[in-house]
């Protein structure tokens, strides 16, 4: 009678799970509609109900989290993922998400130089969890990067980013190494590997912008110039093109034009 007891409690108690991860997923489903639809804030409160309905579930929680960070809310953002993070620990893009909102907030402009380690470094731990777990994944290795950039580490930065370069012959990978390059004092092997980042991918205007940098400090101010008129034609509404290309005319000795770009 006990036994028959004690298994009835269990059948109800699988029924109820299974019901709130039914009405969870409607919840989520409706979310993902409303996504879609860019209402964002109206997702955020769908995804919410998810998670009331099944608390449990990482699901809801990595949803939300995606929601908030389209409408720039890193910060919950990253409360989320770690939320999502204690129920499956070892889901590699849950621990990429979580050090790509560690870098993000790192990054941040309002971010105290204590706030700055502890991010980064908190991103180097969940990336190098991820990593171990998926170690061909080269998107790790790129993300691990920034995290490296930030805490200032530069050897232990460019050997991450000279595997990312393994894993992913990309634009980002050789902008990275041109960023590494120049606080190592090489501004040669930056150099090389700017222009390579502008090869692979011609609108990317940050590198563009470094590699025109580089190329003052090196004395060749008018390539340094051709590379801020690209940026500039791409984007004519780009501050920081023209506050590089204000520095540059500068170094020209045209003072006009440099006044002119930054007023």
């Amino acid at each position: 009678m006990k036994r028959g007891f004690v298994v009835l409690v269990m059948l109800l108690v699988i029924a109820c799970l299974n019901l709130a991860g039914q009405s969870a997923r409607k919840y989520i489903k409706a979310g993902e509609d409303f996504v879609r639809n860019g209402m964002l804030e109206d997702a955020i409160a769908q995804f919410s109900r998810a998670i009331d309905e099944d608390p449990s579930s990482p699901d809801g929680y990595v949803m939300r989290a995606r929601a908030y960070e389209m409408t720039g809310n890193i910060g919950l953002a990253y409360d989320d993922y770690r939320r999502a993070n204690n129920f499956t620990p070892d889901d590699t893009g849950i621990l990429y998400n979580l050090g790509r909102m560690c870098n993000m907030l790192g990054s941040a402009g309002k971010s105290t130089p204590g706030e700055k380690t502890r991010f980064f470094s908190e991103a180097v731990a969940y990336l190098q969890n991820a990593i171990r777990a998926e170690f061909r994944n080269g998107r790790l290795y790129t993300e691990k990067v920034v995290s490296l950039i930030g805490l200032e580490q530069w050897d232990r930065a460019l050997g991450a980013s000279d595997t990312a370069l393994q894993m992913r012959d990309d634009a980002v990978n050789y902008y990275h190494q041109g960023l590494i390059y120049q606080k190592k004092g090489d501004d040669n092997m930056a150099r090389r590997q700017l222009e390579k980042a502008v090869t692979k991918d011609k609108s990317f205007s940050a590198a563009r912008l470094e590699l025109a940098r580089v190329l003052v400090r090196q004395g060749d101010a008018n390539s340094a110039l051709g590379q801020c008129n690209m940026v500039i034609q791409q984007d004519s509404k780009n501050v920081e093109a023209y506050l590089t290309r204000a520095m540059v005319y500068e170094t020209k000795l045209d003072y006009p034009s440099a006044i002119n770009d930054l007023s």
